[in-house]
């Protein structure tokens, strides 16, 4: 264990002794400032409720309601890119799923999402293992998003880079919604919401479909996402049933191109992807129960779930190109929650189990072919946390997290001829975090927070054996963090809220992706030594009027290899790749209740790297998307609107698949786009 992970447990350690003792400071004269509360700026991803600027985290609030307004909402991207510290990629590839990372946790996955910790509507959308997938979610029926940008392995355990709450709407009053959506590329989106509330009862429904033909040839899907939420309230509590059904049929995959192909022709797809009929097909249920009960000073809070995803995927070569997994995912959290001498305490346990059947065929230029994989691979968690927040003074409060996680890998291999693969594998972690929030002036904040993840590999990760038998990667290894932040942040004048954050994170065996040639297109892992990452991220909101707002965020992100000997030498010094070192945005809002609205969003993206070597440099870009829109009053609201993503007509890369075999590193984006629709409310 190296000094800075003894300095995180002694912080820990120091925070807890403090906690206990806050009753030294009872005799101080209360400050109005912590009386003030920010009602729409309250965060729960904590787990201890708090709020954006009393909590010593780096924490982005984002009103999707407001922002989806007139929107595409063909990708959560629209909403996420402006968050400083993150980046969202692939927008455009329904097959391998938006690619999501923060402050460089995730940047490593070939599809889906990984390192980071995924909640809709409190349920995981994240596996024990650590895969998150989005195609499940319901992006016509947002309300808020909230994200903790730091390491939050002391509260959610394995793979917690960061954390994305996404939560729906919650109905305030009887109504429908229909609404229909219209683009380029034959995008075609309908949509209906039913809500229905007395006074101790809540209940929602929601539909939503989905076409799109794509730019890129062998490029399209179609969605049918459903959703059912009953809720009962009663005294200081509420009782809440969650259903979500999703069936994509069809999500093709293009694939990536060489740069003389992309010259050549942007929209073409890889022959190999149409000659295998790459892409997927995907089933996903989630069904939920929530309870949760306040007294004076204590409450209680118990969630049950149950997942069911049936997948079919098609990958461009022939030996085990063809996967299918039926998983059954479900779990169990208990949280007590209780006040006692000026400590807010929670002691929670996370219970969580995913059971993969999973088996490879031949991929005969897309039809399945003889079995090559039969096995069965088991990955189960249990965390056991504590967490506590105090008032240390008038001016300063503290948060610490202690939480100690078991988890177990298992597979049992059913495709004997080539030899018994079966075998399990365990970890034992411990995760502390800490920190400090110092009012220094009215409304004005600074903190710093010390933090530990871990990240272990994912099944798909752990399967995906570079030697081409089953069983696991007996070589790869938990990828280990520690992260320091400061920060400071607060509301100045004239309704201007600003955070700015400077990081220094510290890992070890850090996962890194790679291509083999005789599969090209499937994706292997192994460990690098040591790496680091520092950063600054600055996030300016400007509330210039009742209707008119400005937003701007910037990332500066220096992440580099400081320990990795491979094949192609020694990297140390040389940049992550996927990750651009810089990103602006800016978006200027014109939201009046009724009457023309107007929305202006500018992405700036720096440079990247395709390859640890660092030889092929990817240029970076900026594009601008506007987008006008009409709303009505009345017993019948009607919203009309219409939008151009890319208006310049800008060149670049929707995704960058890192360390592809003979470089392959680039799937186009479409050079511009339209959109319109229009939502009726009765």
């Amino acid at each position: 264990m190296n000094n800075f992970k003894y300095s995180i447990v002694l912080r820990t350690i120091i925070a807890i002794a403090l906690l206990s003792f806050t009753n030294l400071f009872a005799q101080e004269s209360p400050d109005t400032l912590w009386n003030v509360v920010f009602d729409s700026l309250e965060v729960k991803a904590s787990r201890l409720s708090t709020t954006q600027f009393t909590s010593p985290r780096s924490v982005s609030l984002i009103n999707a309601a407001s922002q989806n307004q007139g929107n595409q909402g063909k990708s959560l991207q629209d909403l996420l890119i402006g968050v400083p510290g993150l980046t969202a990629m692939n927008s455009s590839n329904f097959a391998q799923d938006l690619r999501v990372s923060i402050r460089g946790f995730g940047s490593r996955a070939a599809f889906g999402i990984r390192g980071i910790k995924i909640l809709y509507d409190g349920v995981p959308a994240t596996t024990p293992d650590g895969q998150s997938q989005l195609d499940h979610v319901a992006l016509f029926d947002l309300d808020r998003i909230e994200i903790l940008r730091a390491s939050s392995g002391g509260l959610y355990g394995n793979a917690s880079g960061g954390v994305i709450d996404i939560r729906s709407s919650v109905p305030a009053g009887d109504q429908a919604i229909l609404g229909v959506g219209l683009g380029s590329d034959g995008l075609l989106q309908t949509r209906f919401k039913l809500d229905q509330i007395n006074d101790r009862d809540k209940f929602g429904l929601a539909a939503g479909y989905t076409t799109y033909e794509g730019y890129r040839d062998h490029s399209g899907t179609r969605s049918l996402r459903l959703k059912a939420n009953y809720q009962r309230d009663f005294d200081k509590g509420h009782f809440r049933l969650i259903s979500q059904y999703t069936d994509s049929p069809k999500a093709d995959d293009p694939g990536a191109l060489v740069l003389d192909q992309v010259d050549e022709d942007r929209s073409q797809a890889r022959d190999r992807n149409l000659l295998f009929n790459a892409g997927e097909s995907v089933k996903h249920f989630v069904g939920a129960v929530d309870f949760n009960k306040q007294w004076n000073s204590s409450g209680l809070k118990i969630q049950s779930f149950y997942q069911r995803r049936n997948f079919v995927g098609r990958l461009p070569f022939e030996t085990g190109g063809l996967v299918e997994f039926g998983r059954d995912f479900y779990g169990t959290t208990l949280q007590y929650q209780m006040e006692s001498g000026g400590v807010e305490w929670l002691a929670g346990v996370d219970i969580e189990k995913q059971v993969d059947n999973r088996e490879r065929f031949q991929n005969q230029e897309g039809l399945k072919g003889p079995t090559t994989l039969d096995q069965r691979e088991v990955f189960s968690s249990q965390g056991f946390y504590l967490l506590g927040k105090s008032r240390l003074s008038a001016k300063f409060n503290v948060e610490a997290a202690l939480r100690l996680d078991h988890l177990m890998a298992q597979v049992d291999d059913f495709f004997i001829s080539d030899g018994l693969q079966s075998g399990e594998r365990s970890w034992w972690h411990f995760s502390p975090s800490t920190g400090l929030n110092y009012t220094w002036f009215q409304d004005q904040f600074v903190f710093i927070q010390g933090s530990h993840s871990f990240e272990t590999p994912s099944l798909t990760e752990l399967t995906n054996n570079p030697s081409g038998l089953g069983g696991f990667n007996a070589d790869l290894k938990p990828q280990i963090a520690d992260q320091i932040e400061l920060g400071a942040k607060g509301l100045l004048w004239s309704g201007l809220s600003y955070q700015l954050v400077v990081f220094k994170i510290f890992l070890q065996n850090e996962l890194v992706p790679f291509e083999l040639e005789d599969s090209p297109g499937r994706t292997f892992y192994q460990n690098s030594g040591k790496s680091q990452r520092r950063g600054l991220e600055l996030g300016l909101d400007q509330r210039i009027s009742q209707e008119l707002s400005l937003r701007v965020s910037y990332t500066y992100a220096d992440y580099t290899y400081r320990q990795f000997v491979t094949d192609g030498g020694d990297l140390e010094g040389k940049f992550i790749p996927g990750i651009p070192r810089h990103q602006f945005s800016f978006g200027l809002s014109y939201a009046p209740e009724s009457g023309f609205y107007g929305h202006l969003e500018f992405w700036s993206f720096g440079k990247l790297f395709a390859d640890d070597e660092n030889t092929t440099e990817v240029v970076g870009y900026s594009i601008l998307h506007p987008r006008l829109g009409w709303k009505s009053k009345g017993k019948m609201k009607t919203n009309l609107y219409v939008g151009i993503r890319n208006a310049t007509g800008t060149r670049y890369y929707d995704n960058i698949r890192i360390n592809a075999f003979g470089a392959r590193y680039y799937e186009p984006a479409v050079r511009q786009e339209w959109f319109a629709g229009a939502i009726f409310v009765f």
